[in-house]
């Protein structure tokens, strides 16, 4: 329980997705956690140069794409052709960076882990990155859309996957820097139900 934040998250490291990244939320939370770690990045930079990512294509009429696994899918900065990644093509963006800009920091995948530890790295002024649905509403599939993965697998994405980061607790509700909705309180049970839904999918940053 040793890894300390240098400061907490702030109003000032907030970053809105739009206009530019309209479906870029993993990569401005991810742009939002390097700022409160002391390391701001400008979101476009971080999506465009550091985050891996891999388009769409069309083979003998079927649309192929990568594995949101392995891979930001489609483009960001597209209203249409941009889906989602998630885990570790986020953590190999911010390792990348945190590397190369010499930061006493790592990226820590902390997927799966418990209610009470995550509220353990809040404690420790450590903000997390999490994937959400909307609205923390019911997980929805996009059955207007698919693609075959490299292994031949069908694909069927989610509908209402959100990324935000998770930057502090009250009494209340969790405290949530959401790069489409702003800062939020959100009851605890709600976000809970929300995160689980999507797997409790978690990256954090924290010190060497």
């Amino acid at each position: 329980m040793e890894d300390k934040r240098e400061r907490s998250f702030e109003e000032a490291d907030f970053i809105l997705q739009n206009p530019e990244l309209p479906n870029g939320c993993e990569v401005t939370s991810l742009a939002m956690a390097l700022s409160a770690a002391g390391y701001p990045v400008d979101k476009l930079v971080l999506f465009t140069q550091y985050m891996p990512s891999e388009s769409f294509t069309l083979l003998d009429g079927v649309r192929h794409g990568p594995s949101p696994e392995e891979f930001y899918a489609g483009n960001a900065a597209s209203q249409r052709g941009g889906w989602y990644c998630l885990e570790g093509p986020v953590m190999r963006a911010g390792s990348r960076w945190l590397t190369e800009n010499g930061a006493p920091f790592r990226m820590e995948r902390c997927s799966g882990l418990t209610q009470s530890t995550l509220e353990g790295y809040l404690k420790r002024e450590i903000s997390l990155i999490i994937w959400v649905t909307r609205d923390y509403a019911p997980l929805e599939y996009a059955d207007y859309f698919h693609w075959t993965l490299p292994d031949g697998t069908d694909y069927t994405p989610y509908n209402n996957l959100h990324c935000v980061l998770l930057v502090g607790e009250t009494e209340e509700g969790y405290q949530i820097a959401d790069p489409l909705a702003g800062i939020q309180l959100v009851e605890k049970e709600r976000l809970w139900q929300s995160f689980v839904s999507l797997g409790r999918r978690a990256v954090a940053i924290v010190k060497k």
